[in-house]
């Protein structure tokens, strides 16, 4: 059929009993363009280039750690059955979300013990699409990362916490979203440039209090309501 791709499929090629998969050059391939980016723009803004990539090796490796130990968390139970399963990467099981987790706090600790700032992070917004009152500034907090990070979080939290401890209760995973997300939202809000002002108080930030009380009033409300029972299943 015309105009549709086949899969390359999972392994690129082999060398010997190695297995060299896509995903893998594709994931290193980012991490060494990364480096090397990195490295060419601390350079030019006169930063400590060398120590601030031996902080993200670091990084990486620690977030290789978390993404592995995320996985084993949250699929205790197979590998409390099989333990010695926990060392065995080369069979999958890296999740990203442990990975965003651990490695942005090793790399953020090591940057500051090796004097890189820790809080060179910033976002190049061109002259046409800034704020008018803010044409002066060439760099600015990407707020939409700092948002989709959060979502992130909230989903790992809301499945790997919430929903087995109050997943009987009905509703309660979703007043817990509004909470956490609320909870971000109000955070994050403080650094945007463009939201909207009613009354000197920013619409969102209000928007997110109201959203962290109707979670916590709602959360108190589902469970005292009590849990539901499964129902009993019927033999055929």
């Amino acid at each position: 059929m015309q105009g549709v791709f086949a899969s390359p499929g999972a392994i690129a090629f082999e060398l010997g009993p190695l297995q060299i998969r896509w995903y893998g050059i594709l994931m290193a391939t980012a991490i060494l363009v990364g480096f090397w980016l990195a490295h060419r723009r601390a350079l030019q803004e006169g930063l400590p280039a060398d120590q601030l990539v031996r902080a993200a090796q670091w990084a990486v490796v620690a977030g290789l750690v978390g993404a592995r130990l995320y996985e084993v968390a949250f699929n205790w139970d197979y590998y409390g059955r099989f333990p010695w399963k926990i060392i065995a990467v080369w069979e999958g099981g890296l999740a990203m979300h442990g990975g965003l987790i651990v490695g942005p706090l090793v790399g953020a600790l090591l940057a500051r013990r090796c004097g890189v700032p820790v809080l060179a992070w910033k976002l190049y917004i061109s002259p046409p699409h800034r704020p008018p009152e803010f044409r002066q500034f060439d760099f600015f907090h990407p707020t939409f990362l700092y948002e989709s990070l959060w979502n992130l979080l909230v989903f790992a939290v809301l499945v790997g916490w919430v929903r087995p401890r109050l997943g009987r209760y009905p509703g309660a995973v979703f007043f817990a979203y509004i909470g956490l997300y609320s909870a971000g939202r109000f955070f994050i809000e403080a650094l945007r440039l463009d939201s909207f002002w009613v009354l000197g108080f920013r619409v969102a930030q209000v928007a997110g209090l109201v959203g962290v009380i109707v979670a916590v009033v709602g959360l108190a409300w589902v469970t005292r309501r009590g849990a539901v029972r499964p129902s009993p299943s019927r033999s055929s």
